[in-house]
């Protein structure tokens, strides 16, 4: 006969996963070796500090690093402190290598006022662009205008998309002060510039009657 399975204690207490993830990067030319011996040291390096995840190589823009991964924060502010050496068949890398956090390796540039002003002055607001035309599309039918600084890309919707065509030069956004709309692939966009941006008039309104910009 059988004997009844003694009932286990269900414990109450709340499971606690940690989600926190802290990313470190080096440039990966800073690592001797190839790419997996490059993994491997750094792995055995990190290996016992307290909340390493792991290593990997990654790609961002067109250089390669080395991105360490820990879930504790007093490890991962220690590594950023610090620098290390490496070696492979006792060759040494050419410098130490610190791990820099992406708020180091790539700062946002902090504009002054008089920067942003003179920004805003060079922009070209597009607005009701179909998702399917593509940057480049923008890129080229406004820069028959002027010289481009950058073009930004918003979604707005599961239809339509915003361009913010910034030109070298602030003169380029005059030619559109008195138009609202213009055409980009026989699409039909609006248009809002510095003028009109700061004008206080609603959209379907202008100085004089709106007029449609033909495709440059």
């Amino acid at each position: 006969m059988d004997e009844d399975q003694p009932n286990r204690p269900v414990s109450n207490a709340p499971i606690i996963i940690n989600a926190l993830r802290l990313h470190g990067y080096a440039p990966l030319d800073a690592i001797p070796g190839t790419t997996s011996a490059k993994l491997n040291i750094v792995n055995r390096k990190f290996f016992s500090v307290p909340g390493f995840i792991g290593a990997r190589v990654i790609k961002i823009k067109k250089d390669k690093y080395m991105r360490i991964t820990f879930s504790v924060q007093d490890s991962f502010d220690h590594i950023l402190q610090n620098t290390y050496t490496w070696s492979v068949d006792q060759s040494p890398a050419p410098a130490p290598t610190q791990f820099l956090s992406m708020q180091q390796l790539r700062p946002k540039k902090v504009f002054m006022p008089d920067e942003k002003a003179e920004e805003k002055r060079r922009t070209v607001q597009v607005l009701d662009i179909p998702l399917f035309i593509k940057k480049s599309d923008i890129h080229r039918n406004f820069e028959a205008v002027g010289e481009i600084d950058f073009i930004n890309i918003q979604v707005k919707s599961a239809l339509y998309q915003t361009a913010y065509v910034v030109f070298k030069d602030a003169a380029n956004t005059q030619i559109f002060y008195d138009t609202w709309s213009h055409v980009i692939n026989s699409h039909v966009v609006c248009l809002l510039t510095p003028w009109q941006l700061t004008s206080n008039l609603p959209l379907s309104l202008s100085r004089e009657k709106p007029s449609l910009s033909q495709e440059i």
